[in-house]
């Protein structure tokens, strides 16, 4: 982030509508920087009631702190209310860098009732004249540039729907008439979209929060002339977000745990998960000294091959139970069924080969 921008979040205009608010933008870059300060209207906000205080061009050292000043001037023919503005401030030799201030929400009181004293309305007139004859030659010396105009929509990369932990790289699209253009992320649900704190670059990496909504990235063209508010359009891009799926066992049974030395077996017949318990049916033959399987082990392995968890027999049923033969289910508890490929292992005993009975994801 190219700048750090703090002020007040709300601000109650006075009976004269007029009031002056503080900002503090602190230089992040790392090196000196020429800054841009804009006021941007949010939503329905009229450009023309906010706009900074002395120069919006202003050097910055490494590290330094400016106060920068937005004026606020409602004029008395606008209904009461509330709306939002916020401060921009743009490297000069990086527009793209452009950070957006926190939204400042401004309530406006309702107009004073003035009584028109009788000599007012020809003075009106009289100054009307005047003003109209000069606003015609203002306008044409001062007239504000156009709003910038789209020419190819904003899009976001890849094919929806996005999964938690994709990265997203959004396109702001081409533009006529755009000197700065401002990124953002919202998340959207049923329409309803929020901004996504700090996600104003053109890269978002997808959350849990995101699952199941549609991600928004919006492009703020903004057409700015010396000295003058700017003209603005903005252009959006959607990208739906996939619930999260829930987890399910997948056995692959039959499999085998075999004795390295020969002479002895267990093979796994079926496994079947009950909540957080893994129960196997096992048919282990052998000599008449075939280990006890109570003592038998279930592994979990990542993808990796690294070693997840290691779970225990905790209970055990039996159908056949003599030297040389075991035939019934023993069962595996976890607090909480782990992702992983599950390995059996027959008696815990590294002379014996691992089984694997099935996967959870």
């Amino acid at each position: 982030m190219a700048f750090s921008i703090t002020g007040p979040a709300e601000l109650a205009l006075p009976p004269g509508r007029s009031g002056v608010v503080p900002f503090t933008v602190t230089n992040l870059m790392g090196r000196p920087v020429q800054v841009r300060l804009l006021s941007q209207p949010v939503g329905a906000t009229d450009p023309s009631w906010v706009s900074v205080v002395g120069d919006s061009e202003r050097p910055m050292v490494v590290g330094s702190t400016l106060t920068a000043e937005l004026n606020i001037t409602v004029p008395m023919t606008a209904p009461p209310g509330t709306f939002l503005t916020r401060l921009v401030a743009v490297p000069e030799d990086d527009t793209e860098a452009a950070v957006q201030g926190p939204a400042l929400s401004v309530t406006v009181p309702p107009a004073p009732v003035r009584k028109r004293p009788r000599w007012l309305l020809p003075l009106i007139i009289g100054l009307a004249v005047l003003l109209v004859a000069g606003a015609v030659t203002v306008f044409f010396l001062t007239r504000p540039p156009k709003a910038p105009v789209s020419v190819t929509p904003p899009s976001i990369g890849g094919t929806p729907p996005a999964n938690i932990g994709d990265q997203l790289t959004g396109s702001p699209g081409t533009w006529k008439g755009a000197a700065v253009i401002t990124t953002s992320w919202s998340r959207c649900t049923s329409g309803n979209c929020v901004a996504i704190a700090g996600a104003t670059g053109k890269s978002y990496t997808v959350t849990a929060a995101d699952a199941g909504t549609s991600l928004r990235f919006v492009a703020h063209a903004w057409a700015v002339k010396q000295g003058q508010e700017p003209s603005t359009i903005k252009e959006s891009a959607d990208f739906a977000v996939s619930a999260p799926k829930t987890p399910v066992f997948t056995p692959t049974v039959p499999a085998v745990s075999v004795f390295r030395g020969g002479g002895y077996q267990a093979l796994v017949l079926k496994a079947v998960q009950r909540n957080n318990v893994l129960v196997l049916t096992i048919d282990a033959t052998g000599q008449a000294d075939l280990r006890d399987p109570n003592t038998s082990c279930l592994n979990v392995v990542a993808a990796d091959g690294t070693a997840v968890a290691t779970a225990r027999v905790s209970d055990s049923r039996w159908t056949v139970r003599t030297p040389g033969h075991y035939f019934g289910d023993i069962s595996f508890s976890f607090d909480q069924l782990p992702k992983g490929e599950y390995q059996f292992l027959y008696s815990c005993a590294p002379d014996y080969s691992p089984a694997s009975v099935g996967s959870y994801g």
